[in-house]
């Protein structure tokens, strides 16, 4: 008898304070594809900065930053 009085209670709730609509749904999409989008991008960015950073650190000049933290 508990046990039905709490679904109740639960699906009365529920039913007040939980709301399922098309543009709620789309804009949670939204949102979700440009975190993933953003992440994306700057991972693919991150990868080709190290990735270039001998080429980079010749062209102006510079000496790798982790050879002057290595003892000679």
């Amino acid at each position: 008898m508990k046990i039905r009085a709490t679904m109740e209670a639960i699906s009365k709730w529920r039913s007040y304070n939980v709301c399922f609509s098309k543009a709620a749904f789309s804009i949670s999409g939204l949102v979700f594809s440009h975190g993933f989008v953003e992440y994306a991008i700057l991972s693919v960015l991150m990868y080709f900065i190290i990735d270039t950073e001998d080429d980079f650190l010749k062209a102006v000049g510079q000496k790798k930053v982790s050879s002057k933290l290595q003892p000679s």
